[in-house]
């Protein structure tokens, strides 16, 4: 990659502990690689820049070194995910057996060659931290991380490391980058706005409004659909 980007997101391919091919292994899915094969390909991040990478919380600490070889300070924690069922409730516990507690969120580190202050403008500050979203395909990430990226630094060159599917407005770079799309099908969306309709009647008819006035409940997950379905014509 000869290009350089302020923006930069990655998605590496942590290579956990024990079998590879076991029951929702990661290695049934995609080839795996070490800190040190993750560390060969630096992001070509440019100056002023930010990467931005995600993480399990067993790989935050090899995360944090990975931008200290990278010649990068770290900023903190930009993003938490926190999974939901598809009507936007936290998962209790589920999945595999935990070594300690159930692990049901992921994170998005930040690291920057800025080491203190705002490393680029911030166009919105009104982004929060939290991100509740279902997970879908193994290991794709809920698309609302590069929505607020876009909404933070808008007009900048961004690229995707070890990317699953292509996103407009931004490049990307790995084995498998037409694995998925970024962008819902009409059907989804028609579905799904199907949804908040329904929801929102009967929020309406109970009264669930938050101090401004707005629609509250689970389905508030669904409205960026929602949108997406009125901006098309579907409703």
């Amino acid at each position: 990659m000869s290009a350089s980007y302020p923006i930069v997101l990655l998605d590496p391919p942590w290579k956990y502990y024990g079998d590879p091919t076991k029951w929702a292994a990661a290695g049934k899915h995609y080839p795996l690689m070490d800190a040190d094969e993750i560390a060969a390909a630096p992001p070509p991040l440019a100056r002023p820049g930010i990467a931005f990478i995600w993480t399990t919380s067993q790989f935050m600490s090899e995360a944090i070194k990975l931008l200290d070889r990278w010649g990068l300070t770290y900023r903190g924690v930009a993003f938490v995910w926190v999974k939901t069922s598809r009507s936007g409730v936290p998962f209790g516990a589920r999945g595999v057996r935990p070594s300690i507690t159930k692990p049901l969120t992921e994170f998005v580190l930040a690291g920057s060659n800025v080491a203190k202050g705002r490393p680029l403008p911030l166009a919105d500050e009104s982004i929060r931290q939290t991100v509740f979203a279902p997970p879908r395909e193994h290991s794709r990430k809920p698309d609302e991380v590069q929505d607020a990226l876009d909404a933070m630094y808008p007009g900048l060159a961004k690229l995707e490391m070890y990317a699953r599917g292509a996103r407009s407005g931004w490049d990307s770079w790995g084995l498998e980058t037409d694995k998925f799309s970024n962008e819902s099908s009409d059907q989804e969306v028609e579905a799904d706005a199907h949804v908040v309709r329904r929801a929102a009647a009967l929020a309406a008819s109970a009264g669930a409004r938050d101090s401004r006035g707005v629609l509250i409940g689970p389905w508030s997950s669904s409205m960026k659909r929602f949108n997406k379905a009125v901006h098309r014509g579907l409703l």
